[in-house]
């Protein structure tokens, strides 16, 4: 029992770093293998996994990591990406836990995908459920106060998806206030999810000031994993007001960006540069950037001097193939609409001026 119980530990943890800092693809696969050991040892709910958290509570905080994970590959259908949900809020109810977040983990399915009507549906229904907290999670991973505020940045992307910005404003006035007078660690984290999910709000809907804020305070965290760190995100909202900055993050990311392998990660990495080579025409007035690269890079010439209109076209385009895939999985058009509306603003510095009076144009 001891092997099993060392094995599926190192399995767990290696669940959750190939998520949060390598390749998601991992994470799908070995938490198959963790599922189907874990049903075949039903002792392993008896006891205590580790001196300060049982099997149950390390197993459902790995299987949100994979329930993020699965929906990040096109190739993975949508039905079964739902089939995983509802073995998750079948094994989370049956081990005595509150029935919110099973509804949390579909909304983000419908979030992500662009089922905006079944979220909705779903909302509904959510909003009404108090979260429950009782003897079983108050000392684990599952605690009060790390599922009180994780369920937070979902509720803020259901009122950006919704163009509520103020209602998902006061969430984060919230959850700042709160890291603040409280200093509860893990509040940091979940502040900076919602910081990330702005980022991109912003982005897609040209609010290029706003979006460098964010960028700044995200780039000097304490942080390094994918979700907060996302490198083409910072580069694009920085096109016009630290143009430089987003140049040198180019030079030094952008064949870690050609040798990504998360499907999702690789769409929202070259719309965001497509949105910034779109933009830095007229940031910089000029058709050509001269950067240094190595021989690998996709346009090199001797020179060092490309046109910004190719690279555009190069990102864009890549980006467009992508979107296909994902939108003929979910059913929707919601991944080609999010590259058009960011293209489409990408260009516009007007924009800052539409977003100071207060206005909320696009979605997420």
């Amino acid at each position: 029992m001891d092997d099993i119980r060392h094995m599926l530990l190192s399995m767990l943890e290696l669940c959750e770093e190939a998520a949060w800092y390598s390749d998601k693809a991992d994470t799908v696969k070995v938490f198959k293998e963790i599922l189907a050991i874990s049903d075949s040892h039903p002792e392993l709910e008896t006891g205590e996994f580790t001196s300060y958290a049982s099997w149950k509570d390390f197993m459902l905080w790995t299987y949100e990591t994979f329930l993020d994970a699965v929906k990040s590959f096109y190739n993975i259908p949508l039905e079964e990406c739902k089939s995983y949900i509802s073995d998750f809020g079948r094994r989370w109810t049956a081990y005595g836990y509150d029935s919110k977040e099973p509804y949390r983990m579909e909304l983000e399915l419908c979030l992500e995908t662009g089922s905006i009507k079944e979220a909705a549906a779903l909302w509904e229904k959510y909003i009404k459920i108090p979260a429950i907290y009782n003897s079983q999670n108050k000392n684990g991973y599952l605690c009060k106060n790390t599922k009180l505020y994780s369920y937070l940045p979902t509720e803020i992307k259901y009122y950006l998806a919704n163009n509520q910005l103020q209602k998902a404003k006061k969430i984060l006035d919230r959850i700042q206030e709160t890291h603040f007078t409280a200093g509860i660690g893990h509040v940091y984290s979940v502040q900076q999810r919602a910081r990330r999910i702005f980022l991109e709000y912003y982005i897609i809907n040209g609010n290029y000031e706003e979006a460098a804020e964010i960028s700044y305070i995200l780039e000097h965290s304490n942080y390094d994993e994918k979700e907060f760190i996302s490198w083409a995100s910072f580069m694009c909202s920085y096109v016009y007001t630290r143009t430089g900055r987003g140049l040198r993050i180019y030079r030094n990311h952008w064949e870690e960006w050609e040798n990504e392998k998360n499907p999702q990660y690789r769409y929202y990495i070259f719309k965001n540069a497509a949105c910034f080579f779109k933009a830095l025409k007229k940031a910089r007035n000029t058709n050509t950037i001269k950067i240094r690269t190595g021989n690998t890079f996709p346009f090199y010439n001797e020179d060092k001097i490309y046109d910004t209109g190719i690279l555009y076209s190069y990102y864009y385009k890549k980006a467009a193939e992508i979107a296909k895939k994902f939108d003929q999985r979910n059913g929707t058009d919601c991944y080609i609409k999010r590259l058009e509306t960011s293209i489409s603003n990408a260009g516009k510095k007007e924009m800052q001026k539409q977003w100071k009076t207060n206005t909320t144009p696009g979605s997420l």
